[in-house]
């Protein structure tokens, strides 16, 4: 009990860990009898990582630091935005910091699937906190940030010293006084920069075997323009159609109209387009524009599921269009703005509106919904 007394009070100390039989039933013992109100058939007692977890944030007073666990949703450039901004937070606040990465049909990777952890030391990745979720709002000494559904405690996005924190989120955690858009991008770059074997395997082959390698100055394209939205998760849920205009408005051929403007003066000789999209349409389209210019995945290789593959693709993709001296995005794209962000180069957006602008694109969801 003193070791692990001990081992829980580590600065730097994971709760991934290779738990023994005997350090599981001391932790299940205190557990029992801490705030968190647990009987003995809890399903909390089956993850030892779970355990550690509750364990450390009830011994506040013994570690003297808070705990900010955040649950990132959604897609892959969706998630990578929370957790990095989260990091954020927890850092200015000096707390122990845990992620819940939870593989779904929005993203089935895990997340040491497309990052090498070792980049956030001390990091705790659990899968699921299905089992005390709903207990974190009943416990005295922890506040939520529902940010997906636009439900916080006390209606405030601050960080009390002495309260623990649950944030469960797919964006940015701008409305905290403590976010700042510069320290985001650092730390956003240093996740992209730090990717796991699979996906750096993936840039390198596509870098080694195409003219990306070629010295060439290379313009990162990402074209966000599937309107299968219902397909592209397995999901009928109706709230996916509030991205259909977006999609359309990103078509390629409105990045193209982009394209051709901004190389209008015979500039493509000494340029690389680096495609990436989720429709195999603009890739081939871009090509046929611009020939001999294009670099992307091969048509065989493509991959536009939520698959751990496609996401390990999709990694690699956000890492060398990051590493790109210039990109052309599609608005309202999680994976274009991480990218954008992470990068730090010049940027801009090919989107326009269809003609006649059948939508408007600034109300609120359901209106944007019916509209569709």
């Amino acid at each position: 009990k003193e070791q692990l007394s001990a081992k829980l009070q580590e600065e730097e100390f994971s709760c991934n860990y290779a738990w023994s039989a005997l350090e599981l039933h001391v932790m299940q013992q205190e557990l029992i009898g801490s705030d968190w109100e647990l009987s003995r058939g809890s399903e909390v007692f089956s993850d030892g990582d779970v355990m550690c977890v509750l364990l450390r944030a009830s011994r506040q007073k013994d570690t003297g630091r808070s705990t900010l666990i955040v649950n990132v949703r959604w897609g892959l450039g969706s998630r990578l935005r929370a957790l990095s901004s989260a990091i954020l937070l927890a850092k200015a606040t000096m707390r122990w910091f845990v992620v819940v990465w939870t593989p779904d049909r929005h993203c089935e990777a895990e997340l040491q699937d497309v990052l090498d952890t070792a980049a956030i030391p001390g990091v705790t990745v659990l899968k699921s906190v299905d089992s005390f979720e709903r207990r974190m709002v009943k416990t005295k000494g922890w506040d939520t940030w529902n940010v997906l559904d636009g439900i916080v405690s006390n209606n405030k996005y601050t960080l009390d010293e002495d309260r623990h924190v649950y944030i469960s989120s797919q964006k940015s955690l701008s409305l905290s006084p403590l976010w700042s858009y510069q320290a985001d991008n650092v730390l956003l770059r240093q996740l992209v920069n730090h990717v796991s074997a699979q996906v750096a395997e993936i840039v390198e082959t596509l870098q080694s075997s195409t003219a990306l390698s070629s010295g060439k100055s290379v313009v990162g394209v990402h074209v966000r323009m599937q309107q299968d939205v219902f397909g592209e998760i397995g999901s009928k849920d109706e709230q996916l159609l509030q991205a259909v205009p977006f999609r359309i408005s990103c078509d390629w051929s409105h990045l193209l109209h982009t394209l051709e403007s901004k190389f209008a003066d015979d500039t493509m000789s000494d340029k690389v387009l680096f495609v990436v999209s989720d429709d195999d349409r603009a890739i081939e389209g871009l090509s046929n524009a611009f020939p001999g210019h294009v670099v992307a995945f091969k048509s065989n290789l493509r991959c536009f599921s939520r698959k751990v593959q496609c996401v390990q693709q999709a990694m690699a993709s956000i890492v060398l269009l990051s590493q790109s001296k210039e990109i052309i995005g599609s608005k309202w794209s999680a994976m274009s703005e991480v990218a954008i962000r992470a990068g730090g180069h010049p940027f801009q957006f090919g989107c326009e509106l269809p003609e006649g602008n059948p939508w408007d694109l600034s109300s609120g969801k359901n209106a944007l919904i019916s509209q569709v």
